[in-house]
């Protein structure tokens, strides 16, 4: 967004663009500005919406191209239009695909410039598209990531997990020996458990998953035949925070297997290393 806005001041000639989103308490707040000017305000700043003249543009009170403000005498009744000042003024809301007004996409100078022409409001027009675009695509972003915490934060009570003991075999006697405990959530057909894991380090809560599934697991030990071992998967991150650990020695003695899962990258071998024999019977 912030290379759109300076490739429209390059077009248009003008001192200043932005970008400005309608938030909460009838306010306006600029999330990028591109200019080589010292201004009073810069992304993040915020002011009733009613002070802006996008706000009054959106609204018909204003046009969308304004050439000199004093064409326009409603532009004396806003402060920053002394206060900046406002000279030639170009600007067009922001409407997603749906309809709804995100904000607007704003291009000014302090000085009036009766050389703007309908067209070059037809490139900033141009320009604002490509920002409604990206827009979009962050907010479609922050849409899954959300859905994803919501499905995951409903797994950790540990209700809707089911775990499943796939036997264990000796090669040489073909007998089975112990089991692997595997966590299984619910829409299995549609959503594996590498799905929910990948949902979980997506919005952090990796750790918080795998010790929910090792909980469910240690659940089922005392289902196994006797002199049967079991054995469990764990991330090299998960088994440094300790709480691996911790669980295993809340529950009490059991003949498990650590499985180390592969999925993450291990910065730290020294720090794994002594996790894992800190996990070993002593």
């Amino acid at each position: 967004i912030e290379r759109i806005l300076a490739s429209v001041r390059g077009h248009l000639g003008v001192e200043i663009a932005f970008v400005s989103r309608y938030v909460e308490d009838e306010e306006r707040e600029l999330t990028h500005v591109s200019t080589d000017l010292e201004l009073p305000m810069s992304a993040g700043f915020r002011e009733p919406r009613e002070a802006s003249y996008c706000w009054h543009i959106l609204n018909g009170v204003l046009p969308e191209l304004i050439r000199d403000p004093a064409d326009h005498p409603f532009t004396s009744t806003l402060g920053i239009t002394e206060f900046l000042p406002v000279g030639c003024h170009l600007n067009t809301p922001l409407r997603l695909s749906d309809g709804t007004v995100w904000g607007s996409f704003c291009a000014l100078s302090r000085q009036s410039d009766r050389s703007m022409t309908e067209r070059d409001l037809a490139i900033l027009k141009s320009f604002a598209g490509l920002v409604t675009e990206r827009i979009e695509s962050a907010l479609e972003g922050d849409m899954r990531h959300e859905q994803a915490r919501r499905r995951v934060s409903s797994m950790l009570d540990g209700q809707a997990i089911s775990v499943f003991q796939q036997p264990i075999h000796d090669l040489a006697s073909g007998k089975p020996v112990g089991v692997e405990c595997l966590a299984r959530f619910p829409n299995i057909n549609q959503r594996g458990p590498e799905a929910w894991f990948e949902d979980a380090e997506l919005v952090g809560l990796g750790t918080e998953l795998e010790m929910t599934a090792v909980a469910c697991a240690l659940e089922t030990l005392g289902q196994l035949p006797q002199g049967f071992y079991a054995a469990i998967n764990a991330s090299p991150r998960t088994i440094l925070t300790g709480e691996l650990l911790s669980a295993l020695e809340a529950h009490g003695p059991a003949d498990l297997v650590i499985e180390v899962t592969e999925t993450q990258n291990v910065e730290d071998y020294y720090a794994l290393t002594a996790a894992l024999d800190a996990l070993r019977p002593h």
